[in-house]
Order: structure tokens, then C-alpha cells, then sequence
């Protein structure tokens, strides 16, 4: 019997899905080989060869493995190969270091994503990022925001998180006042009304400075000053979000500060009339009593009368009983008031002693 001739097999073969992005592969080929009958399967992982024209196999271990074929029609064998790539399962993850604010809200994002190498953020406001821990500024104008973060691993292989609406910035509430009667006034007024603006919605707390160590939570609160002067008043609202807005405005009492003097002396003969008569002289008193004793300790004069600024409009003579009072030293007593609510404390002396409502006038003769 004469020696036969064979064709040579030609092995082929191709693996539609040679990536697998779960960890894991079972083996699914499409064997296309031509003349031969038997076909050894070599896997690549260490595990027995396989056999058949559609082995059975799975790929449990993430990798890069040479799949080959070796066709064989009994006495010629053909070798065909394919590369398969088993990749770590990734999986995407983040978490934001702070989640909602007040107007600019600027966050980063802590990756936790695993099996991951590269990264696409998408921040909802119309840009993205590469980076693994970016950090984004968000504005109020258009939140909420829902971030979408693509965790790329081996071999193309990708996982995907969307959080909706997870960055919530609020829009700042608007702060605004005006004063009554207003920004400027004169003594003896010494009393302001601040009347609150709309303020946007869901306001809170309303805080108020004004400028003078005082303070109110009032939402339209009034405040007498003490004294005349420029002060900023400022204006704090907080809405339900915890936002702030701040305004400041500058109100003034103008005119002659409140005060109240007395003299040491006067000369009812002299020829200047400014001297010939005991006047108290003050402004912006609410209430005033003077009184004016002679050494027994009688009261001599007295009189509680102040005109529309507060002013004192009567003095002592120096007559008593009807008669020229002798001269010498006599004692005075007041009591009194100013508009803003405090108590005349006294005369202050330069002299050391120490301020007081009782003192002496000398009546020359």
C-alpha cells in the first residue's frame, strides 16, 4: 500500500467576547478550522488542555491569557491563538467632603473607587474632570447638582455611579432696611425706627448692630442713642439654609450734645448780663429740679421749668423773701434727666473731688 498524501488542517478560530469585565470568563469560541479531527485546547491558566471542537472552560482569576488551538487531522497538526483578558471588576464610588452651602459652595470629591486607574466626572454644571480627587466650586444659580463619576479599569473596562441631586448650594437671602424718620436727625431726637426690607424667603434671624455696642434680634426694631454722632448700623438675615447676607447703613444725631453745667458764682449788679443771674445751663433734659438753699437750709428758689429742647428758662435772681439776698455762699440741689433716659451724674470737677448733684454758687454783692 502506497504512502497517502493529507492536506494540511488550517486552525482557526475566534473568541467574540474576549474581554470580560466581571472577574471571571466562561469560554465561548467559534471554531472555523478546516481538515482536522481532533483539536487540543490550551488554556493558559495552569489548567488541564482541553479538547473537542467547542471546549468547555472558565476563566475564574482576572488576567492575560494565550488561548491556543492545535488542529490535527491525525498526522499534521496547525496551531491558532487568541489573546483573552479577564479584568478586575471595578466599581465606582466617591464621596463629597461637604454636600450643600450658601451661595459658592466649593467641595472635593474623595474617591473610593476600586479597581480603577483612570476617571470622568461630570459635575452637572456643564464641566468635567480627570482627575482622581478634584475639587469643584458649584453656584447657587443652578443647583441642585447630580455628580456622575465613570471609574475606568483594565482592558476599557468601566463602572459607573450617579448620585442625583447630591450638591445643594442656596441662594443667599437679600438684606435691606431703612430708617425712620430718617438717616440724619437732629436733637433732641435721639430715637431711630429700622424697618426690615424684603428679605427673601425663609428668613430666620434677623441681627442688628448698632454701632454703639448694642444689639437686637428684631425683625424691625427701634434704638434711642445716647449721644450725638455718626454710627453703622448693621443688619445680619439668616434663611432656613443658614445663609447670611449682611447691609450696613450709617445714621446721624446732629446738634449740640446733651449736657448740663452749673455755675460757681454770679453778681446780680454786674454790668454783664450774662453774670447778673444763677442759670443752670444744659440742653436736651427731660426733666430738671433746682433748688437753692441759704446756710439754714431753707430753700430760697426753685423751679423745674425747660423749654422745648430741654433747656432751663428761669434762674435765681439773687432775691430772697422779696429782698437782696446777702452776699455769700449758698447751696444748690439737682435733680434731672436727659431725652436719651439717663440721670444727670453731677458736676465734674478738675479739682479731684469727686462729681456731685449738690454744690455752691457765690452771690457777689
Amino acid at each position: 500500500m502506497g504512502l497517502g498524501t493529507y492536506p494540511k488542517p488550517v486552525a482557526s478560530f475566534s473568541v467574540p467576547d474576549s474581554v470580560s469585565c466581571s472577574g471571571q470568563l466562561v469560554l465561548n469560541v467559534n471554531n472555523t478550522t478546516t481538515g482536522a479531527s481532533s483539536y487540543t485546547w490550551i488554556f493558559g491558566d495552569g489548567s488541564p488542555n482541553g479538547s473537542g471542537a467547542i471546549p468547555v472552560h472558565t476563566y475564574t482569576l482576572p488576567g492575560t491569557y494565550t488561548l491556543q488551538l492545535i488542529a490535527s487531522n491525525g498526522t499534521c497538526p496547525d496551531t491558532a491563538k487568541h489573546i483573552v483578558k479577564v479584568a478586575n471588576v471595578p466599581k465606582a464610588s466617591f464621596a463629597a467632603n461637604v454636600t450643600n452651602g450658601c451661595t459658592i459652595l466649593t467641595t472635593t470629591f474623595v474617591n473610593a473607587s476600586v479597581n480603577a486607574s483612570s476617571y470622568l466626572w461630570d459635575f452637572g454644571d456643564g464641566t468635567v474632570s480627570v482627575l482622581k480627587t478634584p475639587t469643584h466650586t458649584f453656584s447657587y444659580v443652578n443647583a441642585p447638582y447630580t455628580i456622575k463619576l465613570i471609574a475606568y479599569g483594565e482592558f476599557g473596562c468601566s463602572d459607573t455611579i450617579k448620585v442625583v441631586k447630591y450638591i445643594t448650594v442656596a441662594a443667599p437671602p437679600t438684606a435691606n432696611f431703612i430708617v425712620v424718620p430718617d438717616s440724619v436727625i437732629a436733637i433732641p431726637n435721639h430715637s431711630f425706627q429700622f424697618n426690615k426690607i424684603t428679605t427673601g424667603a425663609g428668613i430666620t434671624n434677623y441681627n442688628w448692630d448698632f454701632g454703639d455696642g448694642k444689639t437686637s434680634t428684631d425683625s424691625m426694631p427701634s434704638h434711642v442713642y445716647v449721644d450725638t454722632g455718626k454710627y453703622k448700623v448693621k443688619l445680619t438675615v439668616t434663611n432656613v439654609a443658614g445663609c447670611q447676607a449682611v447691609r450696613i447703613r450709617t445714621v446721624q444725631i446732629t446738634g449740640i450734645p446733651l449736657y448740663l453745667y452749673v455755675p460757681n458764682a454770679f453778681e446780680p449788679s454786674s454790668t454783664k448780663s450774662e453774670l447778673q443771674t444763677f442759670n443752670v445751663r444744659a440742653f436736651g433734659l427731660a426733666d430738671y429740679t433746682l433748688k437753692v438753699f441759704n446756710k439754714w437750709g431753707q430753700v430760697i428758689f426753685q423751679t423745674n421749668v425747660l423749654d422745648a429742647n430741654g433747656i432751663p428758662t428761669q434762674g435765681w435772681d439773687g432775691m430772697m423773701a422779696g429782698a437782696p439776698a446777702p452776699q455769700g455762699v449758698y447751696v444748690w440741689e439737682i435733680s434731672a434727666h436727659f431725652i436719651d433716659g439717663t440721670q444727670w451724674k453731677g458736676m465734674k470737677y478738675n479739682d479731684g473731688r469727686p462729681q456731685s448733684t449738690v454744690g455752691i454758687i457765690h452771690l457777689i454783692r
